[in-house]
């Protein structure tokens, strides 16, 4: 039993500490603007919000390792209690390894998704590009929008695609070879969406999915989908060293090590996957928020985005929702959620339209 109760203040202190975090965060992110309340301050907010976010984002990290490091320790020292520092020290090995694991499914599927990305998902969603020689007027007026919103962001000007087969109302904006020279965008509307706003509403979502590119939130949006790869990476590896081990014809001793590894690995990376969505999920909310009160100044007219959110809201036959099921990597990079998750990506059309009512021009 000592074993037990020698672990007890180690996983107390890692929930003390855990609860703190969940706390301190749900303060900060219940703050709302008080003074001026103009479309900077909401951005400042904002972008306040974001960066405690990608601290909590790291602090799961390491929870996730101390935890990991703890339950491998606590379960080897129940079948070899005799051995305490040899088991210390494949505890430490076993956590650099998880680590290991993660940055290299990190880089595997961020280098995947970098590279020539544009035309991979205008695949994926049957998107069709448009161009100068578009003769139907929405299209025309929808490139003439794109061209407008990016001077007044300062942005070069992104590849416009349309999503033929989709009529829901909703749109989203991606990027390939972020951070080189070859950095390039793109920006993709449904069908629903191009038929549904006038030319003031198309220009608040393209305004809002503009702020997207000026603050990188699509290399956020890649690296956050890389994590979540990584974590699922993670229990991968778990089922595959406990596939291993039922044909290894290995002492029971070492058949029992690799089994607690393989499951720790496997409840890591589980739990990681679930943290990493929940922070990805609050990171996007507090992201569309920016993109909001950014739509309001790159456009100088509040009444674009809010009169877009209300139509939505009122045109319930047209749902935002895709029915292109290869979309669901990219949900919560949409305009608005693209699919029914369990973790909201995006603050609810009431919320929105809420803080939007607030910003003074």
């Amino acid at each position: 039993m000592w074993v037990i109760d020698n672990y007890t203040s180690y996983f107390s202190y890692i929930g003390l500490f855990s609860f703190v975090l969940f706390l301190v965060t749900k303060i900060i992110l219940g703050k709302s603007v008080e003074t001026k309340g103009d479309f900077f301050e909401h951005q400042i907010l904002a972008k306040k919000k974001v960066k405690w976010l990608y601290f909590v984002f790291v602090a799961a990290m390491a929870l996730i390792f101390v935890t990991s490091y703890g339950i491998l320790l606590f379960m080897l020292e129940l079948i070899n209690i005799q051995d305490r520092q040899g088991n210390i020290e494949f505890a430490k090995i076993g956590g650099i390894f998880l680590i290991f694991i993660i940055i290299i499914g990190y880089f595997i599927n961020t280098s995947k998704i970098s590279r020539n990305s544009i035309n991979n998902i205008a695949k994926e969603l049957n998107a069709e590009e448009l161009s100068k020689k578009t003769l139907v007027s929405n299209e025309k007026i929808l490139l003439n929008v794109v061209e407008e919103m990016a001077i007044a962001s300062q942005m070069p000007i992104p590849r416009v695609f349309v999503l033929r087969n989709e009529y829901c109302i909703n749109a989203m904006c991606s990027g390939e070879y972020l951070g080189t020279y070859k950095e390039r965008f793109a920006i993709f509307v449904t069908q629903g969406a191009l038929d549904t706003f006038d030319r003031d509403e198309l220009q608040g979502v393209i305004g809002h999915e503009f702020s997207h590119i000026f603050h990188n939130d699509v290399e956020l949006n890649m690296k956050l989908i890389s994590i979540i790869f990584a974590m699922s990476y993670v229990s991968t590896i778990g089922n595959v060293m406990l596939r291993s081990m039922s044909k290894s014809r290995s002492r029971d001793k070492n058949k029992a090590t690799i089994l607690i590894v393989s499951i720790v690995f496997i409840i890591v990376g589980f739990i990681g996957n679930i943290f990493s969505r929940m922070i990805q999920s609050a990171i996007s909310r507090q992201k569309e928020f920016l993109a909001d009160a950014s739509s309001v100044q790159y456009t100088r007219n509040p009444d674009g985005i809010k009169e877009a959110l209300h139509k939505i809201e009122q045109n319930t036959a047209k749902k935002a929702y895709i029915s292109n099921e290869n979309a669901i990597t990219y949900a919560h990079m949409f305009f608005l959620p693209g699919f029914a998750t369990l973790f909201a990506t995006h603050p609810s059309i009431k919320e929105r339209l809420k803080q939007l009512k607030n910003i003074r021009f």
